[in-house]
């Protein structure tokens, strides 16, 4: 049942507007449904005066297939990134804007709607001048070689926790062969270092006890 009211052909005969829709179904003489986009269009005599309508459409079965089966791999993609502390990241190059997934936000303690989408606003992070530096010149290699850039860096969340972050990035070209991106993941690894330097310093008080 579909309420005259309700549909846009019904509605096209009754005010003479075309109409375009682009996600509705259709029903086979079978009863199976088809995804469809459609047109209504009024079909008028020579007086103006609606005769009909006109409906253009086509079948969108398969596209609506692929959004749902590219929502469910965004879905998976979010999750996974969740489940292994890593977020992913695009800086187009030639507007500036950054692009962060939730994931990343997550990480670095903000939520999505607050992220500003500019290096400045990532790099207001950054926790010491020597990591801004090192960060700096892994862009730089990258830029001008094109070798894939890999970084370590602190950051200070708003929460006021500092945590070690891995960064992994590409170059992307155009059309025209022309670096057009930079994009990459990042990843929490402050329990990496945290060990790291606790083993450090463990081997250190050895050395220290077997030398005094």
């Amino acid at each position: 049942p579909y309420p005259h009211e309700d549909c846009p052909i019904y509605r096209t005969l009754r005010d003479g507007f075309a109409r375009n829709v682009e996600d509705d179904s259709f029903f086979r003489h079978d009863g199976s449904s088809l995804a469809v986009e459609f047109t209504s269009a009024p079909l008028r005599d020579e007086q103006g005066r609606i005769l009909g309508a006109v409906v253009s459409f086509h079948d969108i079965e398969e596209r609506r297939q692929a959004e749902q089966a590219i929502r469910s791999q965004s879905s998976l993609l979010s999750s996974a990134q969740r489940l292994a502390r890593m977020g992913s990241w695009e800086l187009d190059l030639n507007s500036g804007r950054l692009s962060w997934s939730d994931s990343t936000c997550e990480l670095f303690g903000i939520d999505p709607a607050d992220f500003r989408g500019t290096l400045a606003h990532f790099e207001s992070f950054l926790l010491a001048p020597e990591d801004r530096q090192a960060l700096a010149a892994a862009q730089s290699r990258n830029r001008h070689d094109g070798d894939v850039f890999e970084v370590e860096y602190r950051i200070r969340r708003p929460d006021g926790r500092v945590r070690w972050m891995y960064e992994r990035g590409v170059l992307e070209l155009n059309t025209e062969n022309n670096v057009a991106r930079r994009l990459g993941m990042v990843m929490d690894i402050t329990e990496r270092r945290e060990a790291e330097e606790a083993r450090m310093d463990a081997q250190q008080r050895l050395v220290a006890t077997l030398e005094s």
